[in-house]
């Protein structure tokens, strides 16, 4: 059903294929995370439920529009993969052009080194810069913090905009409280004992039933969906499975 289609497939819409990417994710990261927590590891845990809140609010941001400005905002999505990976491919080349001693990278085998130098050789700035340009207004336009549209909160029509819109709310301030996960700051030491398993674990259900609400939704599913009914099957999952071990 759901897990089969999610199998990447080009034939389908760009809004069905963000979607399916974003669930795939979320399901990832919120698994990764599930098993930190059975494991009393808080810490590592909260730091991956930021990456599913991510991944679900960009899932939930493509379907708030309808038609074809919902797959033109997805095709701007996917954009993403194709530009990002000539940005990451031609910053690290770059690094290693201009600032790195490649006699110092230890660890790396000779055919690794080599193919460093390589692709340094073959490093095109004129190629870097467009990509650099082009990746870096794609990425201030999927940002979080503009696509969960935090000054809209308060608008009774912004928190309609989707099925899961109202659900932002209480993921953004799990998103703030997990912030100090992600960075090695002294702070995490002391609000670490604020996380608790039950909370990672709620907010890896609400996440999971975000994303599969909004794939449903570009796949046309939504109205054959009961919304209910995919929270309590989620629930009844992690009670019988994941609860006993927390």
């Amino acid at each position: 059903t759901v897990a089969e289609s999610l199998k990447p497939d080009e034939r389908r819409s760009p809004s069905v294929q963000a979607t399916a990417f974003l669930v795939r994710h979320t399901f990832t990261f919120a698994d990764a995370a599930l098993i930190l927590i059975a494991d009393g590891q808080p810490l590592p845990a909260s730091a991956l439920i930021r990456t599913c809140i991510e991944a679900q609010a960009r899932a939930n941001h493509i379907v708030s529009f309808t038609g074809e400005e919902r797959e033109k905002t997805a095709r701007e999505f996917l954009r993403l993969f194709e530009v990002g990976k000539r940005y990451f491919t031609g910053l690290s080349t770059k690094a290693a052009r201009d600032q790195l001693d490649p006699s110092l990278l230890v660890g790396r085998s000779q055919e690794e080194l080599e193919g460093i130098r390589q692709m340094v050789v073959d490093f095109d700035e004129a190629a870097f810069k467009s990509a650099f340009d082009e990746y870096g207004e794609l990425n201030r336009a999927w940002s979080y913090s503009k696509i969960i549209g935090t000054k809209s909160f308060k608008d009774p029509n912004w928190n309609k905009r989707t099925a899961v819109q109202i659900l932002q709310q209480v993921l953004h301030l799990s998103y703030v409280e997990s912030c100090f996960a992600v960075h090695p700051h002294p702070m995490s030491v002391a609000t670490e004992k604020l996380v608790t398993a039950k909370k990672i674990t709620r907010d890896a259900a609400v996440t999971a039933i975000c994303v599969v609400t909004c794939y449903l939704t570009a796949a046309g599913l939504h109205d054959r969906t009961n919304l209910q009914a995919i929270i309590d099957e989620y629930s009844s999952y992690l009670r019988d499975n994941v609860y006993e071990f927390i």
